[in-house]
Parts: C-alpha cells; sequence; structure tokens
C-alpha cells in the first residue's frame, strides 16, 4: 500500500470517512498525485470552535 496501511479494514474505514487520514497520509497523497497540499488540508475552524479563539 502506499500510505504504508496494510490493512484493508483501516484503508476502507480511511475512504469512507470513519478514520481520518494523518498528515503523513495527506503529504504523500499530495507528493504522488501533485495535489496542492492545501487542497487536502482545512484551513478553517468549524463553527463551534471559532468562539472559542475570541
Amino acid at each position: 500500500m502506499l500510505l504504508g496501511h496494510t490493512s484493508k479494514t483501516h484503508m476502507s474505514e480511511l475512504i469512507n470517512g470513519i478514520k481520518p487520514f494523518t498528515h503523513k497520509d495527506l503529504v504523500t497523497i499530495s507528493l504522488l498525485f501533485d495535489i496542492d497540499i492545501n487542497k487536502l488540508v482545512p484551513v478553517f475552524y468549524q463553527t463551534k470552535t471559532a468562539p472559542e479563539l475570541k
């Protein structure tokens, strides 16, 4: 597996959004498929988190 995950179950959970991709996964995907990392990593806070920052 390109991401280093050997479990089919784990990969299925990543693809189906059950488990989040790690930072390493996202960097690897970015490099392999020439995708700007900023398109893979959200650069905003969820609405419920934003008030905590004020």
